[in-house]
């Protein structure tokens, strides 16, 4: 797992991760920088994934963490924003979903919130290829019946 940090540090002093692990994230300054921006995604089977739009949201609201997370069938993916223990209870949160488990995600820093609204949304799927279905195996996907696609994953 790699995360990325970046921020508007008024100080030359810089701070580099700490760890690599899923559940832990980089130092960052909490007097120039105490908003967490979290991006995160998870490609696997979600079958019951309306089910998790109410309690991710209200984790989201008592917690006061701001942004968009996607639910599909296929997945989760999203951008939040929140304080360092915010953005840590809805991470541990999704990772206590089974579908879910742990997943990729990277941060950065900001001293402003970037995002006005929590919202979670439910959608049919969170990436459109013209085919009706499509199911994630490893990095070849079978869109359609009739071809097969190699999809190859350039986002860090």
């Amino acid at each position: 797992m790699s995360t990325t940090q970046s921020s508007n540090i008024q100080d030359s002093t810089t701070h580099s991760p700490t760890t690599t692990d899923n559940k832990s994230a980089p130092v960052y300054d909490s007097v120039t920088n105490n908003i967490v921006v979290a991006a995160l995604y998870k490609f696997t089977r979600f079958a019951d994934f309306e089910q998790y739009r109410e309690p991710i949201l209200n984790t989201m609201l008592d917690h006061d963490v701001k942004g968009t997370l996607l639910l599909a069938s296929e997945g989760i993916n999203g951008t939040i924003s929140g304080t360092r223990q915010g953005i840590d209870a809805v991470l541990d949160y999704l990772r206590s979903i089974e579908a879910i488990g742990t997943f990729t995600f990277k941060e950065s820093y900001t001293d402003a919130q970037p995002f006005y609204r929590t919202k979670v949304k439910l959608k049919k799927r969170n990436r459109h290829y013209g085919c009706r279905e499509y199911r994630p195996i490893g990095v070849r996907w079978s869109l359609c019946k009739a071809k097969r696609v190699e999809c190859v994953d350039l986002r860090s």
